[in-house]
């Protein structure tokens, strides 16, 4: 087969490649592959041995990583929200850099000790100082909490999930501000698409849920996006949960910036101060704890006399009828009215939020004390997941089993140090220049093709060598008559063997082919090297060798002979330069002796 002939099978191809088609390719996931070893490299980390695997699972995650292997899922929510295939591709590109960004920029060990301390009892990081009585008498609840091990998946969760949240845009800001170009642009592209996957705030808030499973939503939104979705940007300032999440705003830019995860978590536990109010009025809501407007003394499912694995006793101190703002944590008097969807009680200052339910209001169930069973525990955690879920929508969690590496390592010590360097923010605009991804994209398109006609070609040629071929024989009756008889009875050995010696040869400008057939000595007459076997493997040498089967450009000669010690067949050699024949004994010497080839 000639160039020109290959030229226009490979064009055929190209016609009619499916977009998707590039996604599911061994090429695209080659161009991955190359891609993230430079940035490992620039990164500083050319240690990290990572693969990238392009999977198929339309109902996994779009992307994840181990620490190991990078996988980029091509059936997933946040490149198939965009119409045009380059965007698609900009998208899944964005979720292999993410990736990335992990592997270079989280802080496993640091994050790993946050829940061991938990695990232990103890809040990692610094605990927030008290603003007033109330927020003092809610730090005591939350200590005492922690100490019972009931409570701690609550805490836990909250930990890993604000944790995961703000692990995300950190480290795509550390390697958007450490590469930009098409690091940034796929990135943008990815987290726009999940960004506007969110209903819009008002729907959130007027669905069914807790104000709880509600608030902690719109919380894990602002702390992946540092925005939420809204209709109305004065729906910030109007709905009481959104102005408690906009009071969460300082943490939460805090733990998405720095390095240092002392930090990070002690901006979280500030967080969880706030959130500490709705978690407590959920848990005596599911309790049905006993409420003095009503005069409800239900405490049914509670433990009672279990010891200290069932129930945490603390002795109180606080003032009957005082309320306390989860939103800013200042303190009220007046008779509480907590009405569904935080609505303002008596006495409360405009733009504070209360937290809604029976038993959510400081004071109402003797202070500080901290009671409540396994199953409204185990409900409040539910609620809590949950919420995870729809604020993560189908993001992979943050992995938690990989190794800090030196580059998260170095920026934590110069974070501790005063020395983090400020973000600076880019003006480039890089979703509306997609000339360099159209031309990647493009060229993945030429080499899928061009592979697809090599492989076309080759099938059709080689499938004339793996047939059942007849080949003369020597004849019964007459030594100069011949017969065909034979079967080449080709193996898989075999069909590795050729596939293995054609990837070994070389490309030329020019080329000399040469036959040798062998006949053992019973042969009395030479077949013809002209027949299908021979023209079958010069197509095929020429396919490889890149070099047309032309007179200006292959020179072929042929001989046959006898040979008692070599299997009966035609050997060839290919060598560069048109007539340049090697010594006839050299040849035979090499096939003779394999390991010399």
């Amino acid at each position: 087969m000639d160039l020109a002939k290959l030229r226009k099978l490979t064009a055929e191809q190209l016609r009619n490649i499916d977009p998707q088609e590039v996604f599911q390719s061994p090429e695209f996931a080659q161009h991955l592959q190359r891609l993230t070893e430079e940035i490992m490299k620039i990164g500083g980390n050319p240690n990290a041995e990572l693969t990238v695997n392009v999977v198929s699972q339309p109902n996994g995650p779009p992307a994840w990583t181990n620490g190991k292997d990078i996988y980029v899922n091509t059936e997933n929510p946040i490149s198939d929200r965009y119409a045009r295939v380059i965007e698609q591709f900009i998208a899944l590109r964005g979720l292999c850099f993410h990736e990335c960004a992990h592997v270079l920029y989280l802080d496993f060990a640091e994050e790993k000790k946050a829940l061991k301390s938990l695990q232990d009892g103890s809040f990692y990081g610094t605990l927030p100082e008290p603003a007033s009585p109330d927020e003092a008498q809610m730090l005591e609840e939350m200590q005492i909490a922690l100490k019972n091990p009931l409570y701690r998946p609550i805490f836990m969760q909250v930990y890993q999930d604000v944790s995961n949240n703000t692990d995300d845009p950190h480290d795509e800001g550390k390697i958007i501000q450490a590469f930009g170009g098409i690091v940034e642009q796929g990135i943008v592209f990815a987290r726009e698409s999940l960004y506007r996957s969110f209903d819009v705030a008002e729907n959130e808030i007027a669905g069914d849920g807790s104000d709880l499973s509600k608030l902690y939503w719109l919380m894990l939104e602002y702390a992946r996006f540092e925005n939420i979705l809204v209709k109305d940007e004065a729906f910030f300032q109007s709905d009481p949960l959104m102005r408690c999440v906009i009071s969460m705003a300082k943490p939460i830019a805090t733990a998405r910036w720095t390095d240092d995860l002392r930090i990070r978590f002690t901006a979280i536990n500030q967080m969880l101060l706030t959130l500490w109010p709705y978690i407590k009025a959920e848990l005596d809501k599911l309790d049905d704890q006993p409420n003095p407007q009503n005069g409800k003394t239900g405490d049914e499912g509670q433990t009672t006399g279990g010891g200290a694995s069932d129930n945490v006793q603390s002795g109180g101190n606080g003032q009957q009828g005082q309320q306390q703002n989860p939103a800013n944590g200042q303190s009220q008097q007046g008779s509480s009215q907590n009405q569904p969807g935080g609505q303002s009680s008596q006495g409360q200052q405009p733009g504070q939020a209360q937290p809604s339910g029976n038993g959510g209001a400081q004071g109402q169930n003797g202070a500080n004390q901290m009671s409540h069973s396994k199953k409204a525990i185990q409900q409040v955690l539910e609620q809590l997941q949950q919420a995870s879920m729809n604020a993560s929508q189908t993001s992979a969690p943050t992995p938690k089993d990989g190794k800090t590496s030196v580059v998260a390592a170095a920026n934590r010590k110069a974070a501790r140090k005063g020395k983090q360097a400020e973000e600076t923010s880019r003006a480039n605009d890089v979703k509306s220049d997609l000339s360099s991804a159209q031309s990647m994209f493009d060229k993945l398109k030429s080499e899928i093709a061009e592979r697809k006609a090599l492989d076309a070609a080759e099938r059709d040629l080689t499938s004339n060598m793996m047939v059942e071929i007849d080949k003369t024989a020597k004849g019964i009756d007459c030594p100069c008559v011949l017969s065909p008889s034979r079967n080449l009875a080709i193996n898989d050995s075999d069909i590795e063997l050729y596939h293995k010696q054609m990837d070994a040869v070389e490309d030329y400008m020019e080329q000399n082919i040469t036959y040798l057939t062998v006949f053992g000595p019973d042969v009395k007459s030479c077949p013809d090297c002209e027949n299908i076997d021979t023209k079958s493997i010069t197509d095929v040498i020429c396919l490889h060798t890149m070099c047309a089967d032309s007179p200006s450009k292959t020179s072929f000669f042929m001989c046959g002979f006898q040979d008692e010690n070599l299997v009966p067949g035609t050997y060839v050699c290919v060598s560069e330069g048109r007539f340049s024949v090697p010594e006839i004994s050299t040849i035979i010497a090499a096939f003779h002796a394999p390991k010399n080839l």
